[in-house]
């Protein structure tokens, strides 16, 4: 079996999605504020995910994303 794990994420998409909420102090701490509101924070970060693959080129995949993952770690912190 193909271990698909990224820097201990599930994948490159939410490892790179992850990073770049955690990037600025402002994006980390609406994460963290959203992160109590689920469906709120996957609106959010998608928006985000959209963002950045417009602005910087990336080419995140939102399907392959693992949302509840980023949030279960902003919730942690």
């Amino acid at each position: 079996m193909k271990n698909e794990t990224y820097n201990g994420w599930t994948n490159w998409d939410t490892w790179n999605l992850a990073l770049w909420i955690d990037n600025t102090e402002d994006t980390y701490h609406k994460g963290r504020v959203m992160a109590g509101e689920p469906d709120r924070f996957a609106r959010w970060a998608e928006t985000m995910c959209l963002e950045i693959n417009q602005q910087h080129k990336e080419e995140i995949n939102w399907d392959r994303v693992n949302v509840d993952e980023i949030r279960e770690a902003l919730l942690c912190e």
